[in-house]
């Protein structure tokens, strides 16, 4: 059926049947209360019971944190447990979470026993923004392992506590460090640059249009497929069907030029393949 939409036909309406006519229009486009929020509920709780097809590479990182996170409980219960059962008491299915402060201790653990990839940081640990990526992946393998929920708001809570321990002007004695790699992403100005010189440079004459054309082509695809190499081999490559090429004529003598555009299920973060834009 196709949706319902909304017209402007008609007398003027008074603010009450203006909502009735929304709440119409949305519930005859398929719209039931609290039916998408059960619907995301059911789908999380069958991605951690019923064999949710998990990303290896992903499950690796989580399963590393959690068994950080094992060491981490051992300890704290005298260092007694073997580690079989320890391992089903807290990450079983079922297993519960500790109270809110004793987690906030355990990413002080994990941060204490970090080592960071930055040179030159103060104490060598782990950043805030890997121990907030950290404590991400640690919700997920959570889940995934236990099938236990956890709110937005306590995870919330749970970032806001770990952003305290950074070190500040605001908080002198924070032990975690704020720095971040710098970027040196490839910008406008840089792509403005280098087609000015592919286009007008003194080489011009010595490079044969097509080659110029080629890598101007090559150059966009680069920019907007978010710099993935995976763009330009076959197989998961880029496909004719999604590059748009128009030729037209640009003046009275009759020269053409060529333009081009890449469809939107071809750049990067696409959230459905066949969305075209």
């Amino acid at each position: 059926m196709a949706p319902l939409r909304a017209t402007k036909r008609g007398k003027p309406r008074s603010r009450q049947e203006q909502a009735q006519a929304t709440v119409r229009l949305a519930k005859g486009n398929g719209y039931e209360r609290g039916a998408f929020a059960q619907r995301v509920n059911k789908e999380e709780d069958n991605a951690a019971h019923v064999g949710h097809d998990f990303d290896p590479h992903v499950v690796d990182m989580q399963d590393s944190i959690l068994r950080i996170y094992l060491d981490w409980c051992w300890d704290k219960r005298g260092q007694v447990d073997d580690f079989e059962s320890l391992e089903a008491l807290m990450l079983g299915p079922g297993g519960q979470l500790p109270p809110i402060e004793e987690l906030e201790d355990f990413w002080d653990f994990f941060h204490k026993r970090s080592v960071s990839r930055m040179s030159g940081l103060g104490n060598g640990h782990a950043t805030l923004r890997s121990l907030l990526s950290n404590a991400k992946k640690f919700k997920g393998g959570f889940i995934r392992r236990t099938g236990t929920r956890i709110s937005e708001e306590f995870a919330s809570e749970i970032n806001q506590r770990i952003r305290r321990m950074a070190r500040g002007r605001h908080n002198p004695e924070g032990t975690v460090s704020a720095a971040e790699w710098p970027k040196y992403n490839f910008q406008m100005s840089d792509l403005d640059n280098v087609l000015i010189t592919l286009w007008a440079g003194p080489d011009i004459a010595s490079t044969h249009e097509r080659e110029r054309v080629q890598f101007h082509f090559l150059l966009d695809v680069f920019c907007w497929s978010g710099a993935r190499i995976g763009a330009f081999f076959r197989g998961g490559g880029l496909k004719y069907k999604d590059v748009q090429l128009v030729l037209r004529r640009t003046n009275l003598a009759g020269e053409w030029d060529v333009i081009w555009k890449l469809d939107q299920r071809f750049v990067k973060n696409e959230l459905h393949p066949e969305d075209i834009a």
